[in-house]
């Protein structure tokens, strides 16, 4: 019976380690989301407008308050550009991942004081944004080991 009983918590420990939560600031279908948005563009507008744009420098200092400007300005943009066949979600990750940062706001640029720049800036500093997120968040892959024929 004990001999049972240490096995089925072997099992449970096991399970538990391999199973580790993923950590929920990893935006992995972002890159994604954000090109099919660069599809949908009128080719006429990418360079038009304004919008906040914050820097890889914002959001390593600020990283809740950089994700939750992106996000307001990617409504704008999505406005702007008349783009309706692609969803929100986008932004919305953005504001349910800034709220994952612990860091107080006080000492952070409001987005309306960031540089503005044109739409395509902007989804280019999105991407840089996003890619140095994943960097950090995303677990990688650890290599297949391969056998050598030979």
């Amino acid at each position: 019976m004990l001999k049972a009983q240490v096995a089925l918590v072997s099992v449970f420990l096991c399970a538990a380690v391999s199973t580790r939560a993923v950590d929920r600031r990893c935006l992995r279908e972002l890159p994604l989301q954000i090109s099919q948005i660069w599809k949908s563009a009128p080719v006429q507008r990418r360079t038009d407008g304004a919008l906040y744009t914050p820097t890889t420098e914002n959001y390593t200092n600020c990283p809740g308050a950089t994700l939750r400007c992106f996000a307001a300005e990617m409504k704008v943009l999505m406005k702007e550009w008349e783009i309706t066949n692609v969803r929100l979600s986008l932004s919305n990750a953005l504001n349910k991942t800034s709220r994952r940062f612990q860091q107080p706001d006080s000492d952070c640029l409001h987005c309306e004081l960031l540089q503005e720049e044109n739409g395509q800036t902007f989804l280019e500093r999105l991407t840089e944004v996003v890619q140095m997120m994943n960097s950090q968040f995303c677990k990688k892959a650890a290599p297949s080991k391969r056998r050598r024929r030979g």
